[in-house]
């Protein structure tokens, strides 16, 4: 392999660099991990920037990026981090950046300086702090028919525009490769629970308190319904309390089940009954995707780009955001077919 400058070939193929600014997991970094892994590596060099070792890291060595580190806060913008930055895409050499998220105005003007063409990834449903990057950016991707609406009113040329879905690994999602009545004995779930899993870092937008109302609701039709929680609860300590306060005071703790972030998911869709996804103004909704790849019946908000993949009351059922009411109709619905 050559490793001249930027532009010169090397074995045919292009340098990316995967510069993303977070080292959580949740679904926008599930959704880098599989479209890295789908890059085929004769055509594509991929090098990722992930500042702090974790799972994250792992995971996209896994899919076959070398990962540079740099446990600080790149985002500032300051002119010591767009120096980090330019020494950085100078050692790489990258042919061109791929932006995930928000990464903060250094990478962008070090890209401006290195004279490296940027794509941004629209994964968010607030874009105006990604507007200057979207600018900045060859090209840009959104999850979404919603997230490309999303653009209207700033100042980003619409050509630039691409919607592109998500995707998913479906030699992991593959419902013959797990055991059902395995992964329900080792969560604990009755062979008669109706299993209602939501898969949702716990943060206001993802309205886990509309799933517990609709839960309550529900469940006094339905007495076999159980609920599952599953998800990161660290990004808003007072929305997690207010959240574990409402179990217990509606008297749903032997009802609903708090699982904590899970970072082998199939087993508990295999597990589950149905999938909710509540949100507001989700962007697309990889859990839901990765659902419907197990053949696990799927109920979501009609409040952002979730509903662009279902169809209602044929690939899964489409219920008023915010109308608790409405969800656990859903799910009286389902528990009776």
């Amino acid at each position: 392999r050559r490793s001249g400058r930027r532009g010169e070939p090397r074995d045919g193929r292009a340098r990316v660099l995967f510069f993303s600014n977070y080292s959580g997991y949740s679904g926008a970094e599930e959704a880098l991990v599989q479209t890295v892994r789908a890059l085929p590596a004769r055509h594509f060099e991929k090098c990722a920037f992930i500042p702090v070792p974790g799972l994250f890291s792992d995971r996209m060595s896994a899919a076959g990026c070398q990962v540079f580190q740099w446990a600080a806060d790149l985002s500032v913008p300051s002119a010591l981090n767009v120096g980090v930055l330019t020494d950085l895409l100078s050692s790489v050499k990258p042919d061109v950046i791929h932006l995930n998220s928000y990464s903060g105005m250094p990478i962008l003007a070090a890209a401006r300086i290195a004279g490296i063409p940027l794509v941004q990834h629209l994964r968010l449903p607030e874009l105006d702090a990604l507007e200057e990057a979207m600018q900045a950016s060859t090209a840009v991707v959104a999850v979404s028919e919603y997230v490309r609406r999303q653009t209207c009113g700033l100042r980003v040329a619409p050509e630039k525009i691409t919607v592109l879905y998500d995707g998913v690994d479906l030699a992991c999602l593959d419902p013959r490769k797990i055991d059902r009545h395995e992964a329900r004995t080792r969560l604990g779930i009755a062979p008669d629970s109706i299993a209602v899993l939501l898969v949702a870092r716990l943060e206001r937008r993802k309205r886990a308190d509309l799933f517990i109302d609709a839960v309550e609701i529900a469940s006094r039709s339905v007495p076999q319904l159980l609920g599952l929680l599953a998800g990161d609860d660290t990004g808003d300590p007072d929305w997690t309390a207010s959240i574990d306060r409402s179990i217990v005071e509606k008297g749903l703790s032997g009802r609903i089940r708090r699982l904590g972030f899970q970072s082998s998911i199939a087993s508990l869709y295999a597990a589950a009954s149905v999938l909710v996804s509540c949100s507001d103004r989700e962007p697309l909704g990889c859990s839901v995707l990765e659902a419907m790849s197990m053949e696990l019946p799927v109920i979501v908000s009609d409040s952002g780009g979730t509903m662009e993949l279902v169809e209602h009351g044929k690939t899964g059922f489409v219920f008023p955001a915010g109308d608790a009411a409405a969800l656990a109709g859903a799910l009286r619905q389902l528990a009776s077919q």
